[in-house]
């Protein structure tokens, strides 16, 4: 990282302006309402306790996505996790796979509260690497990617392109 991207906000943080590099930010609900076995979908611990099990864990949302439109990333990316229950960014996820459903090859990667299902045409996001962000974030620090401007309301439902600020 360059000198000149790292300064410190008024109130002491460490902040960091966003690169060029591009990433990925969605939503997750940490109090979920979702019937068993499905009440852990809005857990990242779960879904790092998954992945340390796995090696790798599939998140999906429920919005599609073509082939053509996820073939225009380039893996592995940066995502972050925006908590609906406290509004900051809580978490830095490493993404190496975004497809309209699990690949078959790699379902074991689908925890057991997350549905399989492959003629529903969810967005499934294969991670590799969760971590907790210290200190967490505000939304405005980050920016989104075609448009550089500070997001300023979350992403519900779908995800946010933005410039990665912790590249």
């Amino acid at each position: 990282m360059s000198k000149n991207t790292i300064s410190m906000n008024e109130d002491g943080r460490l902040l960091i302006k966003p690169s060029n590099r591009l990433g990925i930010i969605w939503s997750f609900d940490p109090v979920s309402t979702w019937k068993p076995p499905h009440q852990m979908v809005g857990s990242v611990l779960a879904h790092q306790g998954h992945l340390d099990v796995y090696g790798a864990v599939y998140w999906s949302l429920s919005f599609t996505v073509s082939e053509s439109v996820l073939g225009q990333f380039a893996y592995p990316l940066s995502g972050y996790l925006y908590s609906s229950g406290s509004g900051e960014v809580k978490y830095r996820v490493r993404v190496i796979d975004m497809s309209p459903g699990p690949r078959k090859k790699l379902l074991e990667y689908v925890p057991m509260w997350r549905k399989a299902d492959t003629k529903r045409k969810n967005l499934y996001i294969l991670l590799d690497q969760i971590e907790e962000l210290n200190p967490h974030r505000d939304l405005k620090d980050f920016e989104f990617y075609e448009n550089p401007r500070p997001l300023e309301t979350p992403p519900s439902g779908n995800y946010f392109k933005i410039r990665d600020p912790l590249y």
